[in-house]
């Protein structure tokens, strides 16, 4: 376990902040991606109904 602490000493720094961004990043695409299913099923039922 030491020689992986050492071999990822330089990199500690940024390991953290990748995985915030990683994780940040990601829930903004699952909100948008719910965004965009409701306007899409809101407007699917405008056009089911534009159509009756």
């Amino acid at each position: 376990m030491n020689i992986i602490s050492w071999i990822m000493e330089g990199y500690n720094v940024y390991i953290l902040p990748s995985y915030i961004l990683t994780l940040l990043c990601i829930g903004f695409l699952f909100i948008r991606s719910i965004y965009q299913s409701k306007k899409a099923k809101n407007l699917l039922e405008k056009l089911l109904n534009s159509n009756n």
